[in-house]
């Protein structure tokens, strides 16, 4: 995701710069190794998708 796009991006914007570089660069590997697609793939099939923003914070400190 562009860095200008995610400062519009409340959550992204909002979360500890560390954080979201590393959230990118999953989703960078996944999409640049099909591991999207196989998940998700089926939303390129759709006539229309009704997206929402989804953003998980999980912490492995226990």
């Amino acid at each position: 995701m562009d860095p200008l796009f995610r400062q519009g991006v409340s959550p992204s914007a909002k979360a500890p710069k560390g954080l979201v570089d590393q959230c990118v660069k999953r989703l960078a590997n996944d999409l640049n190794t099909d591991v999207w697609k196989e998940k998700y793939g089926e939303v390129q099939n759709q006539s229309t998708y009704d997206g929402k923003y989804r953003f998980l914070y999980v912490s492995s400190k226990r």
